[in-house]
C-alpha cells in the first residue's frame, strides 16, 4: 500500500492484522501514525518512509510490527521520530536520506539485527539511546555535521569494531559508547570539548586513545574498565579529569601527558 502525500494522519488499528501486507510507503505529509496502525501485519518486511516531520512516539504507540527487515528514509525526510523502529530485532538494513537533520531519541534502540549505518552529512544531532543495544552493528559512519552524540547513543553496540568521531562533534554524551566490547579503535575529532561521564565505559578491546587538544573535560568513569587499554595521550587543554576516569584499566602502561594546566583531578 502507498499512503499518498495528502494524508496527514493514520488512525489507531488502521491496517492492523493485514496478514498479506508486505510493503508500505508512507507519504510526505504524514504527521502522526497512531498506535498499532500496522501491528500484527506479520508479512510486512519493508517500509519506505517519506514523512518529512512526523511526530515522535511514546513507549505505548508501536505503530509497526517487529518483522520489518528494511526501512528506507526518503530524501525529503528531515526528522526521524523517537522510537519509530524501537526493538525491531529483525531490522537489518536502514537507509537515511540526505536531508535528515535530527535523529530523535531511541528510534533504533534494540534493533539487534542492524549491521551497518551511514549517518549523512545533513544530520546535526544524534539523540539519547538512538542506536542503543544494536548488538550486531559492526560499522557506523557519522556524518560531518553532527555536533552532539547523545547519552547512550551507541551503548551496548557490542559488535562495533571502530568509530571515527568527526571534527564537527563538540560533545560526546554520557555512556555514549558504553559496553562496546569489540571496539578496538576510536578517533576523536579535533573539536570535541567534552567527553561525558562513562563515555567509553567497559570498552574492553580499546587499545589506544588520543585525547585531542580541543578537549577540556574528561568525565567520571569515561574509560572505566577499558581492560585492553595500553596507552593514552592527554591533550593540551584538559583541565578536568573526573574520578575513576581510567580506573581498572589493567593493561595501561603508557601515558603521554600534554595538559598544560590541569587543576581539577576529582
Amino acid at each position: 500500500i502507498t499512503i499518498p502525500n495528502s494524508v496527514t494522519s493514520i488512525g489507531e488499528d488502521a491496517f492492523k492484522s493485514c496478514k498479506g501486507l508486505t510493503t508500505v510507503t508512507i507519504g510526505e505529509k504524514v504527521e502522526s501514525i497512531h498506535r498499532w496502525a500496522f501491528s500484527e501485519c506479520d508479512a510486512l518486511t519493508s517500509v519506505v518512509w517519506n514523512a518529512r516531520n512526523c511526530n515522535d512516539y511514546s513507549s505505548y504507540d508501536d505503530p509497526f510490527s517487529s518483522n520489518i527487515t528494511s526501512f528506507i528514509f526518503g530524501n525529503k525526510v528531515e526528522h526521524i521520530p523517537a522510537r519509530l523502529c524501537y526493538d525491531m530485532n529483525k531490522l537489518s538494513e536502514i537507509t537515511i536520506g540526505e536531508k535528515v537533520e535530527s535523529i530523535s531519541e531511541s528510534p533504533f534502540s534494540g534493533c539487534s539485527g542492524l549491521i551497518s549505518v551511514t549517518i549523512p552529512n545533513s544530520v546535526t544531532s544524534i539523540d539519547k539511546d538512538a542506536f542503543k543495544s544494536c548488538s550486531s552493528l559492526t560499522s557506523v559512519t557519522i556524518g560531518e555535521k553532527v555536533e552532539n552524540i547523545g547519552e547512550e547513543a551507541f551503548s551496548g553496540c557490542s559488535g562495533l569494531i571502530s568509530v571515527t568521531i568527526p571534527n564537527s562533534v563538540i560533545s560526546i554524551g554520557e555512556y555514549a559508547f558504553r559496553s562496546c566490547n569489540d571496539l578496538t579503535s576510536v578517533t576523536i575529532g579535533e573539536n570535541v570539548e567534552n567527553i561525558g561521564r562513562g563515555a567509553f565505559y567497559q570498552c574492553k578491546s580499546l587499545a589506544s586513545v588520543t585525547i585531542p587538544a580541543s578537549v577540556t573535560s574528561i568525565g567520571r568513569y569515561a574509560f572505566y574498565y577499558c581492560s585492553g587499554l595500553t596507552s593514552i595521550t592527554i591533550g593540551e587543554k584538559v583541565d578536568t579529569i573526573g574520578s575513576y576516569a581510567f580506573n581498572d584499566c589493567r593493561s595501561l602502561t603508557s601515558i603521554t601527558w600534554k595538559a598544560k594546566n590541569c587543576t581539577n583531578l576529582e
